[in-house]
């Protein structure tokens, strides 16, 4: 802003020498002349309004690039299949601004958590069991079947529902 306040400060200061100069010839000419600079002044802000639209073009073309790019491996990989299917559109999931994955919903939707089925096959624990008695204790058995989590899913999945007011 600084730069386009001193610019036309100077403009100015030269147009008024301009007309000095022209207006000892005529006065039909110092007319053209400042037509000529309102047309600069015109076009000046115009042209700096285009770089900024052809920058912002530019900036969304490359993004598209770069998700197109990125959907094309994240669908030909075979790792990240449990991430996979909580996510299999890139595009989707970066206008999704409200997840923000904390450590218990990384564990959830990579399914490397603290989940005794997991545990056990680490030799971390001594049993895969679920503490419900079900025979492994999976994300997939703690989300959709688990008896001990059965208020908190029914909480969870009537929350995307519309009230009946």
């Amino acid at each position: 802003m600084e730069y386009s306040l001193h610019f036309l400060t100077f403009f100015v200061g030269r147009l008024r020498h301009v007309f000095f100069i022209v207006q000892n010839f005529s006065i039909n000419a110092s007319c053209l002349v400042f037509n000529a600079c309102l047309l600069l002044l015109y076009f000046v802000p115009c042209k700096k309004y285009l770089i900024l639209e052809e920058r912002k073009t530019k900036k969304s073309e490359i993004l598209s690039d770069v998700v197109s790019a990125w959907q094309t491996r994240w669908t030909a990989s075979g790792d990240g299949r449990e991430l996979y299917g909580f996510f299999p559109d890139i595009a989707s999931r970066l206008e999704r601004r409200w997840v923000e994955p904390d450590y218990v919903l990384s564990q959830i939707f990579t399914g490397h958590g603290c989940f005794r089925g997991r545990l056990h096959r680490m030799t971390l624990c001594d049993t895969p069991s679920c503490y419900c008695g079900h025979d492994s204790e999976t994300r997939d058995h703690i989300l959709w079947e688990c008896n001990m989590y059965k208020d908190e899913r029914k909480a969870m999945l009537d929350e995307g529902k519309p009230s009946l007011l």
